[in-house]
């Protein structure tokens, strides 16, 4: 029939479509490996102690990535560690620019800037760790020694209570008001303890690749934001005219969808939903013959999803989906010809998990109620698809 044509005609368009977006898939897919292959390698080297190839790896990883706050954290804890503290200043500021919410970074400025004497920078790095942290005991014993070493022992002391009160074992018996500005001040003992030692770089790829510019993303299935995907399945119809036709629901569906996906918090939903939300337009397609009988089905539909996250990396989403559909039904039974099309409201639910950062497999099923146009005769849609989906 003439729709089968049409629906041939749509899929060589679109495949050609996939095939002229492979050239730039396979581009970014092999950036994405080598960003990854340097992050890997820089993590191995600073476990077993070789900060300089490290710093190589990260530094790499820089040029291909610029806008990964993470890595200049991490070139900024190789530079604490080898005690070029400008150099470790000039790392942890590029990523409190592009991230300030970054904690660990925001406590490594504070000790560089507590080794450089500079103690009213060093204070306000070390609040805004404690913002960030506020059960970080040890931020708050160092926001006290900052606070001593610039002369507000009222602050100092009550820095040092509350980091006490979060873990006693922090108690140091060198801690007397009674001391503040005598030579025997409590502040050189302070210094011997192990908080000036730097937080180690960020080694939890899941974590690292989250922290990007300004922005904390939930996850990795909402950094690309737009897809085409296809996928086939059962259909099971509930239609006056198929019955007709055939009592059995053997009759294999076609679908494809463009669709925008975007995380929670974004502009145009804010917090509303889950760990996100997307819309998807579908284009589904069916045919049945028996002899000179045949059964056609058009359909199309706007859906609006939900996702929550099924593991930790982000990568694999649960959705839930509903929206409107157009049902266009196509017959031709013995001498009888009909077509009905008809309105109706579809859901449904479905998987959605990322094999490669541009390619994810999914299974769904959907179930349609429709209003018929004319020839009142009840009819209901419903399908189990499996199909894979392009990201952009």
């Amino acid at each position: 029939m003439k729709y089968s044509v049409l629906f041939r005609v749509l899929s060589v368009f679109l495949f050609l479509c996939v095939l002229l977006s492979c050239g730039d898939i396979y581009a970014q897919e092999s950036l994405e490996t080598a960003v990854l292959n340097h992050f890997d390698r820089g993590v191995f080297f600073y476990r077993n102690g070789h900060l300089l190839a490290s710093a190589y790896e990260f530094t790499e990883m820089t040029e291909l990535k610029p806008e990964i706050a993470a890595t200049y954290y991490n070139l900024g804890v190789i530079e604490h560690k080898r005690n070029n503290f400008k150099g470790a200043e000039k790392f942890y500021q590029k990523a409190v620019k592009l991230n300030p919410d970054i904690v660990e970074c925001q406590i490594n400025l504070g000790i560089v800037y507590l080794e450089m004497e500079q103690y009213k920078r060093a204070i306000e790095h070390f609040k805004h760790a404690s913002l960030l942290n506020p059960q970080n005991a040890n931020n708050h014993y160092r926001l006290a020694m900052a606070y001593r070493e610039a002369g507000e022992h009222d602050l100092a002391d009550s820095a040092y209570y509350r980091s006490l009160a979060i873990n006693p074992e922090l108690q140091n018996e060198e801690w007397s008001p009674e001391l503040a500005g005598t030579e025997h001040d409590y502040i050189e003992p302070l210094k011997e303890l192990t908080m000036k030692k730097p937080e180690e770089i960020i080694t939890d790829a899941s974590r690292f690749f989250r922290i990007v510019q300004n922005m904390n993303l939930e996850d990795l299935y909402f950094s690309k934001k737009f897809q085409i995907g296809f996928s086939s399945g059962p259909s099971f119809p509930e239609n006056y005219y198929y019955k007709r036709l055939s009592e059995s629901p053997d009759r294999l569906s076609f679908s494809g969808y463009i669709g925008l996906v975007m995380p929670r918090k974004s502009n145009f939903l804010g917090a509303f939903g889950g760990d996100g939300y997307g819309f998807v337009l579908k284009a589904r397609y069916t045919n049945k013959k028996s002899g000179a009988n045949e059964w056609t089905e058009i359909g199309a539909a706007a859906n609006i999803r939900f996702y929550e996250n099924i593991d930790s990396r982000g990568r694999g989403k649960f959705f839930i989906a509903f929206g409107p559909g157009l049902y266009l039904m196509d017959m031709q039974i013995l001498d009888e010809e009909e077509t009905n099309i008809q309105v109706g409201v579809e859901g449904g639910a479905g998987f959605d998990y990322m094999i490669l950062p541009f390619v994810s497999a999914f299974i769904e099923g959907t179930y349609a109620f429709t209003y018929p146009a004319d020839n009142d005769h009840t009819n209901s849609l419903g399908y189990i698809h499996i199909g894979t989906s392009l990201r952009f």
